[in-house]
C-alpha cells in the first residue's frame, strides 16, 4: 500500500472511531418534558447542550440552554423564554460561569414586560414578566449542571 493510501485510510478510520465515542453523548444532548395545567394549557420545557469540553478524564466545561414553551389551551404556542448558562465540572462539583436569556412573544394577545439571567454556584436562571391584558405571568427557569457536567 502506498503511503498516502496508508495515511488516507488511517484518517478515515481515526474519524469512525472518534464518532463512534461521540454519539452517546450526543443522544442525551437533547431533553425534553411536558408540564400541564388545569385550565389546558401546558408548558413544554427542552435542555439542549451545546459544547462541551473536557480538558481531562471528569473535568471540563459545558454549555446549554433550557426552554420553557408556554401553550394555551388551543394549543397555540403563547411565549417562550430560554435560560443560557455555562458550567465548568470537575468530578466532584461544578459551578456556573456565565449566564443569559432571551425570549418570544408568539401571541398578539401577550406582551413582554421585563426579564433577567443569573448564575449562582451551579445553576444559571433566567426569569421573565409576560403580560395579558390585566394580568401578568412571571416565568422562571433554571439549568443545573451536575458534578459530572450533566445539564438539567
Amino acid at each position: 500500500m502506498k503511503p498516502c493510501k496508508r495515511f488516507a485510510a488511517s484518517i478515515l478510520l481515526l474519524c469512525i472511531l472518534l464518532s463512534t465515542f461521540c454519539l452517546p453523548s450526543l443522544a442525551a444532548a437533547h431533553q425534553e418534558s411536558i408540564t400541564y395545567f388545569s385550565d389546558g394549557s401546558y408548558m413544554v420545557t427542552t435542555i439542549e447542550v451545546t459544547e462541551t469540553r473536557q480538558t481531562r478524564a471528569a473535568s471540563g466545561t459545558v454549555s446549554g440552554n433550557k426552554t420553557r414553551d408556554y401553550y394555551n389551551s388551543s394549543n397555540q404556542l403563547v411565549w417562550s423564554i430560554t435560560v443560557y448558562g455555562t458550567f465548568s465540572f470537575n468530578g466532584s462539583s461544578a459551578e456556573a460561569t456565565d449566564a443569559d436569556y432571551s425570549y418570544e412573544v408568539y401571541s398578539s394577545d401577550w406582551s413582554f414586560v421585563s426579564g433577567s439571567a443569573s448564575y449562582s454556584g451551579a445553576t444559571a436562571t433566567a426569569s421573565g414578566r409576560f403580560k395579558h391584558g390585566l394580568l401578568s405571568t412571571n416565568a422562571t427557569v433554571s439549568l443545573t449542571c451536575s458534578p459530572s457536567g450533566k445539564l438539567s
